[in-house]
């Protein structure tokens, strides 16, 4: 059982944050429960090899010395990409009903950039409707690299669903893509942020707060560890899981995510490809994250997501 709190192990993790990704191999650095047990400083490496360099690095030596506990967790993360054009296929052909064009549009179903497919071959998950501070405008969101194409993104349309869904139709539905990724000042400290809004279009209709399958949503909130929460996606359609890890830091694509939300499925895999753009709700309804990312191979499963907070600072709306 540690001695150290959440909030002294969370401050341990600050100091040491950028030493610990520097080594060679390590892919996060954040706080949890790995498998449930005791709260500890966590260290995500890539491969066995490295898991083994990383326990014994004179920096994770150095903090176990004075008691910090730690666990290395083998893991290497990045976005959640589109789904491989055979699992596409399949899902078109069974009828997938979140690849379909739904009016009104509600969160859980397809989206992407208004792109011919050969150039955008790829799709994602429009999390939900939420209304633009000062315009009162509806639009859509999801992650910067499900809607944008490009960075800076080179269209400002959006199709619902994503023109790779469809084969054939273009259905515009959202205009003036507006797109965050990187991070931005929230709290007092550094937070990652994958995530675009549309503004709802071309006499397409949104249903705010609505998710297709589950519901309405009560509006924004905070998340804490160990929460329970779930999210609607193209893919795996509603899972819940639980807040495994906080305050995780990130690289991917040349940037390092800072202080995210780590969730672990149960009883089954949280999120998949396709899935990026889902928001996460915890019990009583409340979005908690912006899902973008998650383990992409071998390791423990872990979903990763943007604090909704900081996303909706970051791109002025409401939800």
């Amino acid at each position: 059982m540690t001695d150290f709190t959440l909030d002294q192990l969370i401050d341990v993790k600050e100091r040491h944050a950028d030493d610990l990704l520097a080594l060679p191999g390590v892919t996060g650095v954040g706080v949890g429960h790995p498998d449930g047990d005791d709260l500890a400083l966590v260290v995500f490496a890539e491969h066995e090899a490295a898991l083994q360099a990383t326990t014994a690095a004179p920096v994770l030596q150095s903090l176990q010395e004075q008691g910090v506990p730690v666990r290395v967790v083998q893991a290497t993360f990045g976005p959640l990409g589109p789904l491989k054009d055979a699992q596409l296929t399949q899902q078109v052909e069974l009828g997938n009903p979140r690849l379909k064009k739904m009016e009104p549009m509600q969160g859980g179903i397809s989206c992407g950039p208004d792109k011919n497919s050969l150039q955008a071959d790829w799709h994602g998950t429009m999390g939900l409707i939420v209304t633009l501070n000062g315009t009162g405008q509806t639009a859509m969101l999801s992650n910067a690299h499900v809607m944008a194409y490009g960075n800076p993104p080179s269209n400002t349309q959006v199709c619902q669903p994503a023109r790779v869904d469809t084969w054939v139709s273009v259905d515009v539905a959202g205009d003036h893509l507006n797109v965050v990724k990187g991070n931005i000042a929230f709290g007092g400290m550094q937070v990652g942020v994958d995530a675009a809004v549309a503004t709802v279009s071309n006499g397409r209709t949104g249903t705010v707060r609505a998710i297709s399958g589950s519901g309405i949503v009560t509006g924004a909130g905070t998340v804490a560890l160990n929460d329970r929460v779930n999210k609607t996606g193209i893919t795996t359609n509603v899972t819940t899981g639980v807040v495994r890890y906080v305050r995780v830091d990130v690289p991917s694509g040349g940037t390092t995510y800072r202080n995210q939300i780590g969730i672990t499925g149960d009883p089954t895999q949280f999120a998949d490809a396709g899935d990026s753009g889902s928001v996460v709700v915890k019990g009583g309804g409340a979005v908690v994250g912006l899902l973008w990312g998650g383990t992409v191979e071998a390791g423990v499963h872990v979903t990763l997501a943007s604090p909704i907070q900081a996303v909706m600072h970051a791109l002025n709306f409401s939800i």
